[in-house]
């Protein structure tokens, strides 16, 4: 359920429906991971840790994307919520925000 002013929704979505919804996403987040893994030059067995955070790291289909590359031993999470927003607390001091803009 989600309830706001003027907007109230109720209703139930399979995981695989949310997942079909997400699947372009999906496919971001894991080209990303290759374009990282070949940007330093590195295959996914020399990464000794993964430290997954923010609230998308609990969706389980991103999840998943993490623990089957770099297997669930060396996949690790934690205040995934909070520390979005101490980063983005830590991005407001900075004296130059134009690096943090979203091109529109």
């Amino acid at each position: 359920m989600f309830d706001a002013p003027k907007l109230s929704l109720k209703g139930r979505v399979s995981r695989e429906r949310f997942e079909s919804w997400i699947a372009p996403e999906l496919g971001l987040i894991e080209a990303a991971i290759d374009r990282a893994l070949a940007s330093a030059g590195l295959k996914a067995e020399a990464i000794d840790r993964v430290f997954l955070t923010g609230g998308s790291s609990l969706v389980p289909a991103v999840r998943r994307l993490f623990t089957d590359r770099f297997d669930l031993g060396r996949t690790g999470s934690g205040a995934e919520l909070h520390s979005i927003a101490s980063g983005l607390a830590l991005v407001g001091h900075e004296p130059d925000l134009d690096p943090w803009r979203a091109d529109d």
